[in-house]
């Protein structure tokens, strides 16, 4: 395979053109990667093939997961939707106990899980995608698919620690990766890390974990190294390296993929010429469990972080969400008044690999479009508060439209309930973490309930 090399310019200037290259596009298609393995279960990993009565208790990670995953589809749902053509498709990577799927694998929309997709596109022998509308209901289909995953007989996560997860973000570069440069292609990237099977199924993307990639890793950091072998990344032939010699080197060109994959790895150490596509755009989102030292819980026991979390970033269930790679940070006076937020003693460790988080967050600030999410769960935190009448968010005493407004307001539906957020906390009315429509359903069955005048008819969701 032959390598594309562009000139080396100024970090801001290839940033500049790749904003310029990106929204110049009329069409994007985009590719939803869910990791399924174990770890996405509760913490003792008994993961169940059925959700009991909806305790979703047992699946805490996956449900946050699940819940990202809609959270960017309504992002693009409120950009551009009726001028920008957009293409979803789901996929999900695990490896079951009955054999049934070991690597990345198309959900949706697919003819056994087609729900609401009425025009499919298909791309690769592999791939399809589903077409929606021009509108802001367009994206209806979408969400419904994601929300039926989440408890769909056979698609909860297995209690099996084998986790493909180099081979399956390649998988998902190569299924993505379009026909001509005319089109916008967008991974959305729902895991909690953990690679450990993918030289079990493709050896190509596979490799040692890299050493040197830490927390603070951005891709400015990355890419500074561009001179040096792999961009400095280590070992030689680390997983994370392999990946990105895919992602970079990828070609205008038909299937086999397998075929491409291998000779984009296969041609070398990433050097200065190597470059992120244009068109390309990651959005990455991090799930993981905050662990004290004597939490014997499987997930917590896997991890190998051992420096302590600071304060601000061991509060309860902390977002951070960047645009660019560039973590926002929150103070700490603004967390010390939180309910149930965690004090400076308490001392907490990431369920995931340092080198893993660090990767993550290079990737999620490839390019100016690209974003990076850690949607963080510590075991310990009860979310929301109390409410005295159910459904009653702002506590007037009276289910009605202020009610229904709150959690339906832009900057409340469909985020996590956790600080930063103040209001999101009180309109998460299950109290499972996030403000979706199993909370606008609460307002909606107390329609009225202790109101003194007629609050009017229910709105119509």
């Amino acid at each position: 395979m032959t390598k594309s090399r562009l000139l080396w310019t100024p970090l801001i200037v290839a940033f500049a053109a790749t904003a310029s290259a990106y929204s110049a596009r009329a069409d994007e298609y985009v590719l939803i990667l869910l990791d399924q393995t174990g770890s996405m279960c509760a913490d003792n990993a008994t993961c169940p093939k059925t959700v009991p009565s909806g305790d979703w208790t047992q699946l805490p990670t996956w449900i946050n997961a699940i819940n990202d995953a809609r959270a960017w589809v309504t992002s693009d749902q409120g950009s551009n939707p009726t001028t920008t053509q957009r293409y979803y498709s789901i996929w999900t990577f695990k490896n079951t106990q009955d054999g049934q799927q070991t690597n990345a694998v198309q959900l949706w929309p697919t003819a056994a899980f087609s729900d609401g997709c009425t025009k499919t596109v298909t791309t690769t022998s592999d791939a399809s995608f589903c077409q929606i509308a021009k509108l802001p209901t367009g994206y209806v289909p979408v969400l419904n698919a994601l929300e039926a995953i989440k408890d769909k007989a056979g698609q909860i996560p297995q209690a099996t620690w084998l986790t493909p997860l180099a081979d399956s973000l390649c998988r998902g570069l190569s299924e993505v990766w379009p026909s001509n440069n005319n089109q916008n292609r967008t991974i959305i990237f729902e895991s909690d890390g953990g690679e450990n099977f993918s030289n079990s199924i493709s050896p190509t993307c596979f490799g040692q974990p890299a050493t040197n990639i830490t927390t603070t890793t951005s891709w400015q950091s990355l890419v500074a190294n561009k001179t040096t072998s792999d961009w400095g990344i280590l070992p030689v032939g680390a997983w994370q390296a392999n990946v990105l010699r895919r992602a970079t080197r990828l070609q205008f060109a038909p299937p086999p993929y397998d075929v491409q994959e291998a000779a984009a790895v296969g041609a070398g150490p990433l050097g200065g010429g190597d470059q992120w596509p244009t068109f390309l755009t990651m959005k990455v989102s991090v799930n993981y469990s905050l662990c004290s030292p004597e939490d014997t819980d499987p997930v917590c026991v896997i991890s190998n972080q051992t420096s302590p979390l600071t304060a601000t970033h061991a509060a309860n269930g902390l977002r951070i969400d960047s645009v660019g790679g560039a973590v926002q940070t929150v103070a700490a006076a603004s967390l010390a008044a939180a309910p149930f937020a965690a004090t400076a003693t308490v001392t907490r460790t990431p369920s995931i690999k340092a080198s893993e988080l660090g990767f993550f967050r290079a990737l999620g600030g490839a390019t100016p479009s690209s974003k990076f999410r850690e949607v963080v769960r510590n075991p310990s935190v009860v979310y929301g508060v109390p409410h005295t009448l159910a459904g009653d968010v702002d506590d007037s005493n009276c289910v009605d439209r202020a009610d229904y407004s709150i959690v339906t307001q832009k900057d409340v539906w469909m985020q996590q309930a956790v600080q930063p957020l103040q209001i999101a906390i009180r309109a998460d009315l299950n109290r499972d973490g996030w403000v979706n429509e199993a909370d606008r359903s609460i307002v909606l069955a107390n329609w009225g309930h202790g109101c003194i005048n007629n609050p009017g008819p229910k709105p119509t969701p």
